[in-house]
Formats: structure tokens, sequence, C-alpha cells
């Protein structure tokens, strides 16, 4: 249990819907089910925040169906699923987020890392790291199958009812994961998992997970969990199947969840991906961040696919390539073996690409016009420019 002591008064305060307004407005992002806007969404609050208040004390409120929505997964065949609520039910789940996120972060284990302030990717990857180079050679990768669409609501509910003690604000939190769901022009109930798209749901998965992050402190393991990508650190094999068994009964009786047995496996430290990064021995015998070839060849699929998108005679082309260019350089920032050499290779492979296609405009006129969208860009750099720029600032390897 963890104890929430924000109540309806917190939630319903001026303060907090206010933030809850600005980000919304601030987000954007796609208009839901009832096409409210999020410029248009604070006049609605105004007009209608008498009704919405009251229903919502009563616990009668409900949302308006989300829109789901497949997007493609980068590298993979299979798609995920998105749900994207109305206006309004973004404002109350993140303004339910204000009011719980502080009494859950001050509970929190330390070796969650996933959608938390302090934290973060960069906190996950170093703790790897150092772990590794403590001499835990043997790591158990954990994939825990499709996670957020395989939560039990009984069990999701069950924690909330111990945690929240506010029987408004816990009813509207239940109404919000409840929310129905339109695809393909039919509605139908959500009945398990959480809604990808929520505001409110990164911190229910973390509040679902904590769970299982007790039980790993209690048996003094070494461990790193983002979301739902968990690794757990031993000294041994025999260890490491011991553990394995372990976790994975743990997950299956305690909170049912399922392993995926094609993705769950142990391995060594030059075996394993981690948010995007590998690990490979340097000279001084210690392990640093490295590139897989996976990841090598989904960048470059990745600049291909973007290079055909759009209109080079546009500046708004010419700054979307080089947002990409800073964007993954700032993500790989703390590759430490071979990340200047393949940002040559990938800059050689982008340079002849847009050189290709400014030679297939057949108009002179609008070659021209290329190079001027070109100059006239602020934003577009090239990958070995902003690299060597990261390392002036002592933004690389850190």
């Amino acid at each position: 249990m963890i104890p929430v002591m924000a109540n309806m008064d917190d939630l319903l305060s001026n303060d907090v819907i206010c933030k809850a307004l600005r980000h919304v407005r601030r987000k954007k992002g796609i208009l839901g089910g009832e096409q409210l806007s999020g410029k248009d969404l604070p006049k609605y609050w105004k007009k209608h925040k008498r009704r919405i208040r009251e229903q919502i004390r009563r616990g009668n409120y409900r949302p308006q169906p989300a829109l789901k929505r497949l997007i493609d997964k980068p590298g993979k065949k299979e798609k995920r699923s998105i749900e994207v609520p109305d206006m309004m039910d973004r404002m109350l789940q993140y303004a339910c987020y204000l009011v719980l996120a502080p009494f859950y972060e001050a509970a929190f284990c330390d070796h969650s890392f996933a959608f938390r302030p302090d934290y973060g990717g960069d906190a996950a990857l170093m703790a790897c790291h150092d772990y590794i180079n403590a001499g835990y050679d043997y790591i158990v990768d954990l994939d825990i199958k499709s996670f957020f669409d395989t939560v039990q609501h009984g069990l999701m509910f069950g924690m909330l009812e111990q945690d929240v003690k506010d029987a408004a604000l816990l009813q509207l939190m239940i109404n919000l994961i409840k929310t129905k769901v339109i695809f393909k022009g039919k509605i139908y109930q959500k009945n398990i998992g959480l809604s990808q798209g929520s505001a409110l749901s990164p911190l229910l998965a973390n509040r679902f997970l904590h769970f299982f992050d007790c039980y790993l402190e209690q048996c003094k393991l070494c461990y790193v969990r983002f979301a739902d990508d968990v690794v757990i650190f031993c000294k041994t094999e025999k260890e490491a199947e011991e553990l394995l068994c372990m976790v994975e009964s743990f997950l299956q009786r305690e909170l049912c969840l399922q392993l995926n047995q094609e993705k769950t496996k142990i391995v060594r430290p030059e075996q394993l991906c981690y948010l995007g990064y590998s690990f490979q021995k340097l000279e001084n015998g210690q392990y640093g961040f490295a590139l897989s070839d996976l990841v090598r060849e989904r960048m470059l699929e990745r600049m291909r696919k973007n290079i055909q998108k759009g209109d080079f005679v546009s500046e708004r082309w010419w700054d979307r390539m080089g947002s990409f260019n800073r964007g993954w350089i700032n993500y790989y920032k703390h590759i430490e073996i071979g990340m200047l050499e393949f940002m040559e290779q990938a800059e050689l492979l982008q340079t002849m690409l847009i050189r290709k296609k400014i030679e297939e405009i057949t108009k002179e006129m609008d070659q021209c016009a290329c190079i001027d969208a070109l100059y006239s860009s602020k934003v577009f750099v090239l990958p070995t420019d902003w690299y060597r720029h990261c390392i002036e600032k002592n933004m690389i390897g850190n």
C-alpha cells in the first residue's frame, strides 16, 4: 500500500486545473473522438465546469470513448495500439497525475527509472554500466509480453483502493481507466490493459510494477527496470537460471503477467541490448557503450524514409532532417566505441541520397529553391558536425 493523501478538492483546485489546461494546450496532439481541440478546451471548461465538477464529485462522470489507432513499431512488422482520449479527458488524466505523482514518487524504488523526474533512460543505462563493470557477468533480460495490453483491471483497482482513500477521486480514476474505445467505427468497453496515449498510464504502470520492484528489493537483487523492460544482474549462470524461474513464477502468480519466451533470455554483457545500447569491452578491460548492428541498420533505414518524405523546396523538410540528425546523436551520446566512424558513414549515405533526389528535380528553378530552403533552415546540421559540437560542449560520453 502507498498512502495517497490527495482528495477531490485538490484535483479540482484552480491551480491544478490551470496546470492541466496549459499542459494539454502545449502538448497539442491529434484530436480525440469529440474533435475538441486544445485551443478550444479552456472555453469549453469555462462553460461546462460546473456540470463536469458536479458529475466528478458524484462519481458519475463518464469519459468520452477514446480513438484507437495502430502505429508502426520501429524495425518491427507488428503494430502498437494507442488510444487517443478526448481533450477534456486528457486534462482530467493529467490533473490526476499532478495530485497522485508526489505520493507515488516518494514511495517508488530507486531501481525504477521510466516516466520519473530526475531518473530516465540515461540513469538506467548508467546503472547497467556500473553493474556490468562490477562483475555481474550474467544478465536475466526479461520481456513482459504485451504488458500495457494485459494489466488486469481487478488487480490495478485493488491497488488503487488500498492507496486512494478519497472515494470520488478513486472512482474518477477507475472510470478513466475503463474508458470505452472506438475502433473501425465500433465502440467497445475496455476491460483489460492500460491505454498507451493516456497521461495517467505511465504512473499507473509504475504503480502496478512497484509490487514487482518490492519483491526484487526483498530478494536483494541487482536490477534495473525501465517501464516493462527489466534486467537482473547476476554473478553466475546458475544464479541467473534460478532467478529467471523465480521471477517468472512470481509475475504469473501475483500479477497475471506472462514472459515472452522468445525474447526473455540469459545473456552475457556483450549480448545485452538495453534501451538501444549495447556493451563492449574497452582496451582497459572495462565495458563501454557501443552501437549494435541492428541499431545501425534501423537508423539508416529511418534516414532513407525521412529523405523520401515531403518537399525538398520546403524549409520545414530541412528542419526535419536536422532534427533527426540531432535527436539521434543526442540519444546515443554515451556511445564510446565507433560512433564517429558510423556518423561519417551515415553522413555519406545521407549526402548521396539528398544529392540524388535534388538531381531528380528537372527544373533548374526548383533546384535553386532547394538550396535556398537549405540555407534558410536554422535547424539542419550534418551528423558529424553535430557530433563534434556535442564533443566540444562536453555532451558526449558523459
